[in-house]
């Protein structure tokens, strides 16, 4: 059954008067922000007021004493301090800029991370302060570096091969060819993947139909080998 607002202050009534309910909210924030899978800290007057227990883990400390009253670009590499420091001066002092942005930070022991950070400015005791959330994205980053190593690796091969390879989507669009067509064909990869109808229009007209079949069959899982077709 759904409550009355009577029923709902009546709770709250239970509770005692105002400054225990406000008493209570802040327990009840405590223990989100405790709990909360990502790192949080509060800084304010350039020096941390709070730091959760994921934040002390990600950042390598066990005992917050290390962590109340450090500035903030203790935990950030020497190389990034400008940057954060304009974007902090330039949030307090009431500038629209991103809230989020990814940097490096410093653990304990001085070995450098990848985050993502998003920040928001509150106001404590009447005075401007800001929260910070830290999420690790070391994972992210050394996926995202693995796929560009490969796309290097797969472009040195590719662009260097002398047989000319292209690749056509599903509607049967050219995404990507090597430079070689231009030894075959005489167009460049721009002229090429520029045209409306790549590769159809490089195809004599009788063998259009013939490539037209083997790229269905090939969405179905099925390959061709050594198949002639005449480049006009």
């Amino acid at each position: 059954m759904r409550k009355s607002k009577f029923n709902h202050f009546q709770e709250l009534s239970d509770w005692g008067d105002l400054a225990k309910v406000s008493q209570h909210s802040d327990v009840l924030f405590k223990i989100f922000i405790e709990q909360a899978p990502i790192g949080i800290s509060i800084l304010q007057s350039r020096k941390h007021l709070y730091f959760n227990s994921f934040a002390m883990q990600m950042f390598g400390y066990q005992d917050v004493r290390e962590v109340m009253d450090k500035d903030f670009l203790h935990f950030i590499p020497q190389r990034c301090h400008a940057e954060l420091q304009d974007r902090h001066i330039r949030r307090l002092g009431g500038e629209s800029v991103p809230t989020a942005y990814d940097t490096f930070a410093v653990r304990k022991d001085g070995t450098e991370f990848p985050v993502h950070i998003v920040a928001s400015t509150i106001h404590l005791n009447g005075s401007p302060a800001t929260i910070y959330y830290f999420k690790d994205v070391s994972e992210r980053k050394r996926a995202k570096d693995a796929l560009r190593e490969s796309n290097e690796r797969f472009h040195a091969i590719a662009d260097y091969s002398y047989d000319w390879e292209s690749w056509v989507g599903p509607d049967g669009k050219a995404v990507w060819t090597s430079p070689s067509v231009f030894r075959l064909t005489g167009y460049t990869r721009e002229e090429y993947l520029g045209a409306a109808d790549a590769p159809n229009f490089l195809f004599n007209e009788k063998d259009r139909g013939r490539i037209s079949k083997i790229r269905q069959a090939a969405l179905q899982g099925e390959s061709a080998n050594n198949v002639e077709v005449q480049i006009i």
